[in-house]
């Protein structure tokens, strides 16, 4: 079979299998979301941790891939946490091949969903207890740096409790919902880690900033940005337009569909009328047949300039006479 060591941000292409080469850890953390990779890497970072490998699942979309994967990394690792959305459809044969190694008592895994609702097939799936997925379920709901460091310390608790010998291990389903197969014994709670709010790298985020006779200039962000340290972006725009004698206006929020971010979204440019409103939030909102109540732009008639953020390295951005691959024109 065909084997392509991909080169960092290139694009895999159909029939192609790409080698991680992934060192062996404990803990293996698994997501198709690169904030959220982000975030449990910084996680680590932040107690000098070398036992998590983080692995994105659009490199692991062949099943050669995942092979390669499973034997040189996943089987020395004690826990396994993939963080998963759409269920078990979206990824059927990594799903399967590790939940056939944590039968064996190879590892213990836990399929967390990738949105805020619970799901009963990915926690019969898992094997680790109950209190112990719905805290990590939640704890990823919340976000942010503290609950990620939250995460990081529960996931060492679980990789740490005894592993049941090969053959013992309880059928699907019953490690997610036994107490007793080790973990913690009280649940951490998330903490909170706003869904919308005002940022800036000064002062972090705010609810308010005072008014200033410069041109106000929202910047519409996911927290998401915040959540995995993605912040590079932004610091440079704003300190492009501050220096442009402008005033930004970063606003993060967790959704433009959620009504809490739309009415503080509509708050802020009530309180700062918009020169400009640029949007980093791509493939966010339609607005055809959107109902003015749910229209974040509806009591404004500043110009939106949508800001285009590339899914692969400038040096690839640069050198492709495309520029942008399929993938990001399609969310742009």
């Amino acid at each position: 079979m065909h084997l392509l060591s991909a080169q960092a941000g290139a694009i895999q292409q159909e029939g192609e299998a790409i080698d991680l080469a992934q060192s062996p850890a404990p803990l293996i953390f698994v997501s198709a979301a690169d904030s959220e990779l982000a975030l449990l890497a910084g996680a680590a970072d932040r107690v000098g941790a070398a036992d998590l490998r983080c692995a994105s699942l659009l490199r692991l979309s062949h099943n050669l891939s995942v092979d390669l994967w499973l034997d040189q990394t996943v089987r020395h690792a004690s826990l396994v946490v993939v963080r998963l959305l759409g269920g078990p459809a979206y990824w059927p044969y990594g799903v399967d091949e590790l939940t056939a190694l944590a039968l064996s008592g190879t590892i213990r895994l836990a399929l967390i969903p990738g949105d805020a609702n619970p799901d009963p097939i990915l926690r019969d799936r898992s094997t680790i207890p109950a209190d112990d997925w719905s805290a990590l379920h939640a704890l990823f709901t919340a976000g942010g740096p503290a609950n990620a460091d939250t995460i990081l310390a529960t996931m060492r608790n679980l990789a740490a409790a005894q592993k049941p010998q090969s053959g013992l291990l309880p059928p699907v389903g019953e490690g997610a919902r036994r107490a007793d197969e080790g973990g913690s014994q009280s649940a951490p709670s998330p903490q909170p880690f706003p869904r919308f709010g005002l940022w800036h790298p000064a002062h972090g985020i705010v609810d308010t900033q005072p008014p200033s006779d410069l041109p106000s200039t929202p910047i519409l962000f996911y927290r998401a940005a915040l959540e995995g340290g993605g912040t590079a972006t932004l610091e440079s725009l704003i300190a492009e337009l501050e220096r442009q004698h402008l005033n930004p206006l970063p606003i993060l929020v967790s959704s433009l569909k959620e009504q809490p971010c739309v009415r503080f979204v509509r708050g802020v440019f009530e309180q700062h009328s918009p020169a400009v409103i640029l949007n980093l939030t791509g493939f966010a909102l339609g607005l055809d047949g959107l109902d003015e109540k749910q229209n974040p732009f509806a009591g404004t008639d500043a110009p939106v300039i949508q800001l285009v953020q590339g899914g692969r390295p400038e040096s690839a951005w640069r050198d492709d006479p495309q520029g942008l691959p399929a993938k990001d024109l399609a969310m742009q």
